[in-house]
């Protein structure tokens, strides 16, 4: 193998090593941009709607109650019918941009839960719609309010009890969904930890391999090359005194090769005529 050839396989193998590692990094930014825009960008977005989705709910829940303490109370109850009809629509609104799901946050299964979900709050928003109606000519104030309040609320709450029964299980259902989300959270985080992993240990030992093959290239090649010419200048030196005896061999280096069997040819030469 001439000396050329040598360095070209060693740079070829420290080349190969740098375009694997180039290779391999850019595959793994990829997929972990990929990783970060599901996790990130969407998860955590939706996420976001579940727990918005659910602080809505709850506090529409809350109006409903406190509608019901001051049903006998006029003022307070035309105060928290309000609050619940603007929390009931801003409920249906985030319901509805969910369904679309035009950032496709979500998946199919995930907008056929949504489905169910909107069927149990139009449920329970007729039935507190007909308490609303039922209790609407009630306009007591002062000691009679309270006296009625007490008994109107139980009244209320049985008639409604069907109605909060499944807005409950859409409560518990947005807990689970987003329970889930953030579970899956975690797993993407753990793979981009592995992929990171990954990287780092494939860039380290591709370094290794890199000064690996750079230290042999500094030592043994120059060191060979340099052994090479020790031994033709040597050769020369004793045909020029006159020795004949010692055979001159091939040193494994293409272009010294020539040199060696030029000089054996001259040494046989002069070993014939004498």
């Amino acid at each position: 193998m001439t000396l050329r050839n040598k360095l070209a396989f060693s740079f070829l193998a420290i080349g190969i090593l740098f375009a694997v590692q180039v290779f391999i990094t850019i595959q793994s930014n990829n997929h972990l941009a990929e990783l970060v825009e599901e996790a990130v960008d969407k998860n955590q977005m939706a996420i976001a709607d579940l727990n918005n989705l659910n602080t809505e709910l709850q506090k529409l829940r809350r109006y409903e109650k406190e509608y019901f303490i001051y049903i006998g109370d006029a003022i307070k109850k035309r105060h928290y019918e309000y609050e619940w009809k603007t929390s009931f629509q801003a409920v249906n609104d985030m319901l509805e941009r969910m369904l679309e799901n035009r950032s496709e946050l979500f998946s199919e299964a995930d907008r056929k839960m949504f489905q169910q979900w909107q069927k149990a709050v139009d449920f329970y928003g007729a039935e507190f719609a007909r308490i609303i109606d039922h209790y609407k000519d009630m306009r007591l104030f002062g000691e009679k309010a309270e006296q009625a309040r007490a008994m109107h609320s139980v009244d209320a709450n049985s008639m409604i009890a069907d109605g909060k029964n499944r807005l409950s299980e859409v409560i518990k259902g947005i807990s689970a969904m987003s329970a889930q989300r953030t579970e899956y959270s975690h797993h993407i985080i753990e793979e981009m930890e592995e992929t990171f992993n990954i990287v780092k240990w494939v860039s380290v030992a591709s370094s290794v391999l890199t000064v690996i093959i750079a230290i042999f290239l500094v030592i043994r090649v120059p060191g060979a090359l340099i052994s090479a010419i020790h031994q033709m200048t040597g050769h020369a030196e004793r045909l020029a005194a006159g020795d004949y005896s010692q055979a001159i061999n091939k040193v494994g280096i293409s272009e010294l090769d020539d040199l060696a069997g030029s000089l054996e040819k001259i040494r046989l030469k002069a070993l014939q005529r004498r």
